[in-house]
């Protein structure tokens, strides 16, 4: 019989080390943005609508729309543009890696894959998110009360901080053992054969508990 190849052959991997500082996906956390009189926003080609800033994964985020599509949306029909913008890169020099998902009433996207939010680049969506005749027809549900709710559920890569691995702590049977051969605060000896035995007791008592009857009666006799 001729080996399998070696992608599938079984590996016996002994262990895993990670080189440098290992970047891990948050928790799932949800901004909720509530626009309010979506109907009556500007609805112009282009022109834009900011919410204010929300704290989130330790970062400040807002959303962008367009309602009646940016310069850049399709020309045939016209799109709600939706995009997340991250407001403290810029005021820093790092940046947050990200992976985002709209939701608008039944209309989810799907996650978007990891997205670099830095000081240049800032702002991530879709240009064509809904078609703004669906929004606004009443048979969709997409407006309740004329309010039009934009969830973004929201993931960040973080550092992984480094491990800390507690010193092993002293088991009984770690400290039994220091006292088994420990001639400190020993309480019984034994004499066999002209030579001495330190011991303790209680250590004596379980582990060997016909010497120490011996050991008690001895003592008895003493008395």
């Amino acid at each position: 019989m001729n080996d399998p190849p070696p992608n599938v052959a079984k590996k016996n991997v002994v262990g895993t080390v990670d080189i440098g500082r290992k970047k891990i996906l948050s928790e799932e956390l949800t901004i909720r943005f509530d626009i309010h009189q979506f109907e009556l926003l500007p609805s112009k080609r282009g022109l834009v609508t900011r919410s204010s800033n929300i704290e989130c994964h330790g970062s400040s985020w807002s959303l962008i729309v367009c309602p009646g599509g940016a310069m850049e949306s399709e020309e045939d029909e016209i799109h709600v543009c939706l995009y997340i913008k991250n407001d403290a890169v810029p005021k820093s020099e790092g940046e947050v890696e990200a992976k985002y998902r709209f939701r608008v009433g039944s209309k989810v996207s799907k996650y978007s894959s990891v997205r670099t939010f830095t000081k240049t680049s800032n702002t991530w969506g879709y240009l064509n998110f809904l078609r703004r005749s669906d929004v606004l027809d009443p048979s969709n549900g997409f407006l309740v009360n004329g309010t039009l709710t934009v969830e973004v559920d929201l993931q960040v890569y973080q550092e992984k901080p480094p491990t800390w691995v507690p010193k092993r702590t002293q088991t009984t049977k770690d400290i039994m053992l220091r006292m088994f051969h420990s001639p400190k605060l020993t309480d019984v000896v034994f004499s066999v054969a002209g030579q001495k035995f330190e011991a303790h007791r209680i250590v004596v008592s379980i582990t060997a508990p016909a010497l120490y009857d011996l050991a008690e009666e001895a003592t008895g006799e003493e008395e």
